[in-house]
């Protein structure tokens, strides 16, 4: 079942605008919809060597900006993904990580999409946040070893695969 969400082009004075903002998050927590989004296309290694974390969220170290996010858009849990060093999930009971698989590279284009596809589909079905973040590295380390962006997104049985 579709459920229509207000993004106001132009939001109220003094709310942040679209469907970033935190009323956005709370409208769809009221009709149980999960709002997904990725502030940046970057991970926080290149946030924090080109933009600054402060860009983000004030902090530049990768903890300190999961903390912030969480309060900021009162947000179920945060999830940063931090190039070579893996991913990071985070929820008001505490953080987790996972390291990064080490791969050759052939192309980084769709990475971050194949990360977070494989991140929510996890979570959706139950699967603990280690689980999670253990199953969309890998997806995403697969994903960098192709060429292209929709066909470097590996099938289910190849991250079962690489893992197991």
């Amino acid at each position: 079942k579709a459920y229509p969400l207000h993004f106001p082009e132009k939001a109220p004075k003094g709310t942040k605008q679209g469907a970033k903002s935190p009323e956005s998050f709370a409208q769809g927590r009221e009709i149980g919809v999960f709002l997904a989004f990725s502030r940046f296309p970057a991970s926080i290694t290149r946030i924090e060597q080109d933009l600054g974390g402060e860009a983000l969220s004030g902090h530049s170290e990768a903890k300190k900006i999961c903390k912030e996010l969480l309060e900021r858009y009162s947000a179920e849990f945060v999830v940063l993904t931090l190039g070579a060093r893996g991913a990071m999930y985070a929820d008001r009971n505490g953080m987790v990580e996972h390291p990064a698989f080490h791969v050759p590279v052939v192309d980084t284009t769709g990475a971050g999409d194949t990360f977070t596809g494989y991140f929510l589909s996890a979570y959706a079905k139950g699967l603990q946040p280690q689980k999670c973040l253990e199953f969309a590295n890998a997806a995403s380390s697969l994903a960098v070893g192709r060429k292209g962006a929709a066909s470097g997104i590996p099938w289910k049985k190849e991250v079962e695969d690489f893992l197991y």
